[in-house]
């Protein structure tokens, strides 16, 4: 589990097809994304937090498996060991390799076409994330780093101090989304401004924007999606008590006189209200809805 907080950045340093040595290599400095001014000077080199610089240093293709070296600092390594599990770009892979400043991923064909990964190139930069723990602190939100699809930035509004993203998304990352929602965006847990049928708006503070790959982005790039875990759940649940029978407003136990909920009929002599299929046309009766929901904040 994660929580869509980026403690690093990668970059990307090239596609090789034989197998990649862990050492150190040099890294320039990535371009800025369209109409934004680089940045003076590099990120400081600070173990554990965000904006130390890292790179994924090679690719390597053997069979249907991709390899990614990640070029790393110390002080992000030191979390890792062989096994684990770490977030790139919002997609959970596993820690196959460890060297003294880099690390080592792999993804099969299926996680290359249901996520960005498959177009890193060299000097693309890629969000980093450990996994989370018992007891850390959840300073985003519940992130899975399984990517329920991918969109991409259809427009960039440029404020004095922030931008705003306009993402393309399809209906499986739509449905779950409402104002003031959370979803992670290449691995970043962001807020959700606006909702449309196709789209969605984030807006990006400056923080965010330095210290993740957002600067590297422009419109056309694609980015992972994954929806909120628990709006997911809670989807489901609604959708399949909106079509279930057995959800029903009991009448109160002895009372007579109670009306029976929609699609119950009386008992032969009163008495209450038994259970029935519902009847023709009626949707059977709930009250946890989405309108509901939505008026609750979720």
């Amino acid at each position: 589990m994660f929580t869509g907080i980026v403690t690093q950045v990668g970059q990307v340093k090239g596609r090789l097809r034989s197998m990649p040595s862990i050492a150190p290599l040099g890294v320039a400095s990535p371009p800025p994304a369209r109409g934004l001014k680089p940045r003076s000077g590099t990120a400081p080199d600070t173990p554990g937090k965000p904006g130390a610089s890292s790179a994924v240093k090679k690719r390597l293709d053997k069979g249907n498996v991709a390899a990614f070296e990640i070029k790393t600092t110390g002080g992000f390594l030191r979390k890792l060991k062989l096994g684990d599990s770490v977030c790139v770009n919002g997609v959970c892979l596993t820690v196959a390799k460890k060297g003294k400043l880099s690390f080592m991923v792999q993804a099969v064909p299926e996680t290359l076409h249901a996520t960005n990964l498959d177009s890193l190139k060299a000097g693309s930069l890629v969000n980093l994330e450990p996994s989370c723990r018992v007891g850390d602190e959840l300073g985003g939100h519940v992130v899975t780093g399984h990517v329920d699809a991918v969109g991409r930035i259809t427009k960039i509004e440029r404020g004095s101090e922030s931008l705003t993203l306009q993402i393309q998304a399809p209906e499986v990352i739509i449905q779950h989304l409402i104002v003031k929602g959370s979803i992670a965006l290449d691995g970043i847990s962001l807020t959700v401004q606006e909702v449309g049928t196709d789209f969605f708006k984030v807006a990006i503070i400056p923080y965010t924007f330095k210290h993740t790959n957002l600067k590297a982005k422009s419109e056309g790039f694609l980015v992972n999606l994954e929806a909120d875990l628990f709006a997911k759940y809670i989807k489901k649940y609604v959708c399949e008590m909106s079509a279930s029978t057995a959800f029903r407003a009991p009448a109160m136990a002895g009372d007579a006189d109670a009306v029976p909920a929609r699609g119950m009929k009386p008992r032969a002599g009163g008495g209450g209200a038994e259970r029935s299929r519902p009847l023709t046309g009626e949707q059977p009766f709930s009250p946890i809805t989405e309108k509901f929901l939505k008026e609750q904040g979720f």
